[in-house]
C-alpha cells in the first residue's frame, strides 16, 4: 500500500508528550511498554522518581 499516510503518533511520539507532563518531583509508575519509554524523555534537571511493575523504587537515571 504505497502512499497511504500513518495516521497517528509513533510509540516515542506518545512517550514524549506524556514526558512533558510530569512535573517535577512526582513518583512515577512505569508499566510495560509505551510506559517505559516515557523516561526517556523527561525534561534535563526535572526530577522523577520511578516505580517500576515489580515494586522496585527508585530506578533509572
Amino acid at each position: 500500500m504505497s502512499g497511504t499516510a500513518t495516521i497517528g503518533l509513533t510509540r516515542d511520539q506518545m512517550a514524549s508528550r506524556a514526558a512533558l507532563d510530569i512535573p517535577d518531583g512526582a513518583y512515577v509508575n512505569l508499566g510495560i511498554g509505551i510506559p517505559e519509554l516515557v523516561a526517556k524523555y523527561v525534561p534535563d534537571g526535572r526530577e522523577v522518581i520511578y516505580h517500576t511493575e515489580n515494586g522496585l523504587l527508585g530506578m533509572g537515571p
